[in-house]
């Protein structure tokens, strides 16, 4: 997560988002940092909440990552980055520092690894210590607007950001007023690919859950609230 609070222009530059997209690899991340079991992130929203066909995804690409700093005006730099301490440097925090450090400095960035006690990871004053820090988010209603909701809205608790677009709310009043679900989904996969091109975080994983099935077990299917509907699963 980006943290706008900050003054540091590198965060402030569009561009650099973007280039700090391109150059972190996301599959080299789900692999030694989160056991493979994370499918990589594509944008903002799990497919599980929000099926948008434009998705892409930021795939490591070291030569768009390099235009786009150049288009900044940006040479080098630094951030800081958010660890929860640990005695023990093998940590999540410290593996996936260690991927960030090592893949910034291809941009010329160097990342500053800034350790926080856990109990106050989340705390403002350590976040406002911090250009980046690891955060995710889970919905609590598996609908789109619910959960990108508290992510855009600057005045809402869990926005740790501070990350502002104005017009991001304006269209999420507009789909929460439509009862056209084809209308629905059309603007909140507008509103998704906005996000994607502001590059407001670097879109890292979406939290899954894992499930041992046998091979004869049928028709069970995971809510995005992680809930099962056990009357519909047979054998």
């Amino acid at each position: 997560m980006f943290n706008f609070f900050r003054k540091n222009p590198l965060i402030h530059n569009v561009n650099v988002r973007k280039a700090i997209n391109y150059i972190i690899d996301k599959q080299r991340i789900q692999d030694e940092v989160f056991g493979g079991m994370e499918p990589v992130a594509k944008g903002i929203f799990p497919t599980s909440i929000l099926k948008n066909p434009n998705s892409k995804g930021y795939n490591k690409d070291i030569r768009k990552a390099r235009e786009l700093m150049r288009l900044s005006g940006v040479n080098n730099g630094k951030i800081t980055f958010g660890v929860s301490k640990n005695a023990s440097k093998d940590t999540s925090h410290y593996r996936l520092a260690s991927i960030l450090k090592e893949n910034l400095k291809e941009l010329g960035i160097n990342l500053e690894i800034i350790e926080i006690e856990p109990r106050r990871y989340y705390d403002f004053d350590s976040i406002q210590d911090t250009d980046m820090i690891l955060y995710g988010w889970l919905g609590d209603s598996g609908t789109a607007d619910n959960f990108i909701e508290p992510l855009i809205d600057i005045n809402n608790a869990s926005n740790l950001s501070k990350y502002d677009n104005p017009h991001l709310l304006e269209l999420l009043n507009t789909a929460k007023a439509t009862r056209n679900p084809y209308t629905y989904n059309e603007i909140l996969c507008n509103l998704d690919n906005i996000i994607f091109e502001d590059a407001p975080y670097v879109f890292l994983s979406h939290i899954s859950s894992v499930y041992a099935v046998a091979k004869d077990v049928k028709g069970l299917v995971v809510h995005p609230l992680n809930s099962i509907k056990y009357e519909n699963v047979w054998r």
